[in-house]
């Protein structure tokens, strides 16, 4: 049988090609650190550093939705806890209130319980990035609305805001709304209503109209407290999910590290052997290619 007179080299040469690249490519992984520099390099490892590169992008997003809530609900609960430090300033009114010493004590009182209700109506008309906190989802208008006398007095307040606030996914299964339900912040009007009947009950100089509209704030205030118990565990709950992010973030970077970092050791010592086997080959190709055509007859 006869053997062609380019079989041997045309196999030499194949080899070669296939040594270089392999050399190549080592010399990549070491060069850049990664042992995935072509799709072609390792298809199935590239598609799982697909999908979690996605589920980083997930991730991110939900920690983007986490802390815009946080922001929202941190703001609603600095917004109660001023209402509540007016509350409580409120009530001590009430109380040096009840034995009153005279109309211009009782007015002096009023005149300043009149810049507590401005006070408030400014609290609950709080924004976030130009969003209304205790609004529900009326954006940017202010939801609680002064009706004024004359005099410019705020004589009642109106809640127009919506119901309920919009939700946010902040992990995997997790939705949560950030804002005050609609309920909470009908208290909250009616917790600035019951400072102008205290107002009102000053300006009147009644020792009983005063004693009633104290208890009403009181009731009031408690409800202030539930609403703010209420805010502080949706901050937990967010405080939690972040840090649940942060760790699967983490794992994540490690898993991607792994699929295409080089082992950069293992990677030097192949290279060295696969400079070693392209040189042998190098020296036989010489050999084979001087060769005579008479060699393979």
């Amino acid at each position: 049988m006869r053997v062609t007179s380019n079989t041997f080299p045309q196999n030499l040469i194949d080899h070669l090609q296939r040594l270089n690249s392999r050399m190549g490519s080592l010399q990549d992984q070491t060069s850049t650190g990664q042992r995935i520099t072509r799709p072609e390099d390792d298809p199935i490892a590239v598609a799982r550093v697909m999908d979690l590169r996605e589920n980083k992008s997930l991730l991110a997003q939900f920690e983007k939705n986490a802390n815009r809530a946080a922001n929202i609900n941190t703001t609603a609960i600095a917004g109660v806890r001023s209402l509540i430090d007016l509350s409580d300033r409120a009530g001590e009114i009430a109380v040096l209130g009840k034995d009153l010493l005279g109309q211009d004590a009782a007015n002096a009182y009023a005149a300043e319980l009149d810049q507590m209700i401005e006070q408030a109506v400014q609290n609950a008309n709080t924004k976030f990035a130009g969003e209304a906190v205790f609004g529900g989802s009326i954006g940017a208008e202010d939801p609680f609305l002064p009706t004024r006398d004359g005099e410019g007095r705020i004589i009642a307040i109106t809640n127009t805001g919506m119901l309920e606030g919009a939700s946010f996914q902040i992990s995997e299964g997790t939705e949560l709304s950030p804002f005050p339900s609609g309920e909470e912040n009908d208290g909250m009007a009616i917790f600035i209503d019951r400072l102008i009947s205290l107002r009102n009950a000053f300006e009147t100089g009644s020792d009983a109209a005063v004693r009633m509209a104290g208890g009403n704030l009181g009731k009031s205030e408690d409800d202030l407290l539930v609403m703010l118990s209420g805010l502080g565990a949706i901050q937990m709950r967010i405080e939690v999910e972040s840090a649940r992010n942060a760790t699967m973030y983490g794992d994540l970077d490690t898993e991607i590290s792994r699929q295409v970092d080089v082992d950069l050791a293992e990677s030097l010592v192949e290279l060295g052997r696969v400079e070693t086997a392209y040189q042998a080959a190098l020296q036989s190709s010489a050999r084979v290619l001087n060769l005579s055509l008479f060699d393979y007859l």
